[in-house]
């Protein structure tokens, strides 16, 4: 008999599927926490994404995961600059797995998804196991239509 359950997070543009699935022999392993980042887009205060930052780092977590919309974007002018702002904030805490998931500020055009893959380390889709629980990032960027199918 295997349990599973899951928890699908619908995030504006942006979703994130989470799956446990435990085989019936398989023994429990101890809890962990992770953290949910939300949305810093619509005039990001400055300073604020990194006191965030670094009230994630004293909880310890076991891996960081991003809602979307990292970067304020829809230029493909700025984007690039855009998202080095953001990994200059996130360097000195790289010991943080970060998983991030794509947002329409992230993603609105053919360059601005490469700079995405880029940044993120993954393509728009992708999924990752820990401990006994399935994470699958999806990419809703571009329509809304995309999860309904």
């Amino acid at each position: 008999m295997r349990k599973a359950s899951y928890c699908a997070v619908g995030l504006g543009l942006s979703a994130l599927l989470i799956t446990t699935v435990l085989p019936a022999q398989t023994q429990v392993t101890p809890p962990f926490h992770f953290t949910i980042l939300g949305d810093r887009t619509g005039g990001a205060t400055p300073g604020v994404f990194d006191q965030i930052w670094h009230d994630v780092a004293a909880e310890d977590p076991a891996f960081v995961l991003s809602v979307g919309d990292s970067i304020e974007g829809l230029r493909d002018a700025s984007a690039e600059s855009e998202w080095q702002q953001v990994e200059k904030v996130l360097a000195p805490y790289r010991r943080f797995p970060l998983y991030l998931t794509p947002g329409n500020h992230d993603i609105w055009s053919a360059f601005s998804r490469q700079l995405f893959e880029k940044h993120a380390q993954h393509a728009t889709h992708y999924s990752f196991d820990y401990e006994q629980v399935h994470f699958t990032i999806l990419d809703n960027s571009r329509s809304g239509a995309a999860l309904s199918q």
